[in-house]
């Protein structure tokens, strides 16, 4: 794993409350319909399994995007940067994350050579994406429905169970990752236009990025362009280049002692007076208290 993406797990907000739920619950499987709203760019423990069954919306994973509908399987490893989303209200999915510890116990159950992360991404060190026939969608499917009922089961043998069922979706995965060429999808224009350009604003947000500066890298029309963006990933451009400056400028002041000016610099906003008035609209207190709050003693 390269240290730029080491250090970019470290510039977005951490949710609390899965990370809460699964050192209680070392897996936990759910059921969602309707709409994504859009939310910041996130990270957690453990492993995440994104079935998803109907509707479309795409999934921002680092530097990737990936297309999401009926059919579609995400996995995301731990501490990796994402933000699914999709405006449709028939969009449903199926949300399965495992705790690290108990997915390292069955790797060793298992006798894997690798880490059970390594496993489960099939050789990436963040993320995988599967197209499923309609017989695979359907075992993933199932398995995950029992998952999610053995949850609420006070059957004496539910945690056998839903080992049962966590093994199903493992042995599905295997078997994804030994038939790539019936994974391959073909992108379309424009599903390739937005991934290309997410990946242009990840890798160049601390420069003076424009939606003029993207339309000459990127030759398409500025009404194309902007309504693309936003169906694809939930976010304008200006919102997204936001989050990633505002999260790099987050670990800056927490992990620096730079002066203001230089910390607005290296994010990406220039002018410190901008600097200061997008930080608080978005945080809600300026930078200077954001380090104070940060580097307090807990």
């Amino acid at each position: 794993m390269s240290s730029s993406l080491d250090e970019t797990r470290q510039l977005y907000e951490k949710d609390e409350v899965t990370n809460s739920f699964l050192k209680r619950h070392p897996v936990h499987c759910e059921f969602r319909t309707g709409k994504l709203p859009r939310k910041r760019l996130h990270f957690h423990e453990g492993c995440e399994i994104y079935l998803c069954l109907g509707g479309s919306g795409s999934y921002i994973v680092e530097e990737k995007l990936y297309p999401l509908h009926a059919g579609t399987l995400t996995i995301i490893g731990p501490n990796v940067v994402h933000h699914p989303y999709s405006g449709e209200d028939s969009f449903s999915r199926y949300i399965l994350t495992i705790d690290e510890a108990y997915l390292a116990t069955m790797g060793q159950l298992c006798g894997w050579k690798i880490s059970p992360f390594g496993q489960l991404l099939g050789g990436s060190s963040t993320s995988s994406h599967y197209f499923l026939t309609a017989a695979q969608s359907e075992r993933a499917r199932s398995a995950a429905a029992g998952l999610a009922e053995l949850l609420c089961s006070p059957d004496p043998l539910r945690e056998l169970a839903m080992l049962h069922r966590l093994t199903e979706v493992m042995l599905l995965i295997g078997e994804l990752q030994h038939s790539p060429a019936e994974q391959q999808l073909a992108s379309g224009a424009n599903e390739r236009l937005i991934k290309e350009v997410v990946a242009c604003m990840a890798a160049s947000y601390r420069d003076q990025i424009t939606i003029d500066g993207l339309l000459e890298r990127f030759p398409v029309s500025r009404s194309k362009l902007l309504q693309l963006f936003k169906a694809t990933t939930g976010f304008t451009v200006t919102q997204l280049l936001t989050e990633y400056r505002l999260n790099q400028a987050k670990r800056l002041l927490a992990g620096t002692d730079w002066p203001m000016t230089e910390i607005a610099a290296q994010s990406g906003f220039g002018d410190l007076s901008h600097f200061y008035h997008v930080f608080r609209r978005e945080s809600g207190i300026t930078p200077r208290q954001y380090r104070q709050k940060a580097l307090a003693p807990r």
